[in-house]
């Protein structure tokens, strides 16, 4: 069992460094794999050494030696999994990046987009498995033509890639208004 989980551990952690290091998904699967491993482990040896506990002032704990074994390597390493599986989840639903990366690309793009006659109103991003979404809501200070704002879209398409160092699907969006700002309905 120890062996299948390090098996799967070493796959899905080469899986991943060829992926770019980009999949959370992958990267939670190889940390869980390698926590079955240790719960593995610790339960074999546990079997393994409780008769050793026979004719020990510890004889009592010889038939549940494994089971506590489980419960404390569970208490140290379960943590772990589980914030990198919600992670995961996360990621598979769509998440938005880490506020970070989201500055950072933001600030990045603000700049180039006031040179090319646009301010950037508002940038939204999400990550799907490797791939990034992301959107440029700008207000143009003079008229675009659709080539215009094609242009812009192969611009932020480039600069993100080399950005972000993973795939990304782009749009430019004119915009004159913050696209998440509430509009009274008269009715």
């Amino acid at each position: 069992m120890v062996l299948l989980n390090l098996a799967l551990w070493w796959f899905c952690r080469r899986s991943w460094r060829l992926g770019g290091c980009s999949s959370e998904l992958l990267i939670s699967n190889s940390r869980t794999s390698l926590f079955d491993a240790a719960i593995s482990a610790g339960t074999g040896m546990a079997l393994v050494s409780s008769p050793l506990l026979l004719g020990t002032p510890l004889a009592f704990m010889t038939p549940v030696s494994d089971s506590l074994i489980v419960l404390v390597l569970s208490a140290v390493f379960l943590p772990a999994p589980l914030q990198e599986l919600g992670q995961a989840v996360s990621e598979s639903a769509g998440a938005s990046v880490e506020p970070a990366l989201h500055q950072r690309c933001q600030n990045a793009l603000a700049a180039d987009f006031n040179n090319h006659g646009c301010s950037l109103v508002e940038l939204a991003m999400i990550k799907l498995g490797r791939t990034f979404t992301v959107v440029a809501y700008v207000d143009p200070s003079v008229a675009l033509l659709s080539s215009d704002v094609d242009r812009l879209r192969q611009r932020l398409n480039l600069q993100m890639q080399q950005l972000l160092q993973a795939p990304v699907l782009c749009e430019v969006i004119p915009t004159a208004e913050h696209p998440y700002s509430t509009v009274d309905n008269p009715g």
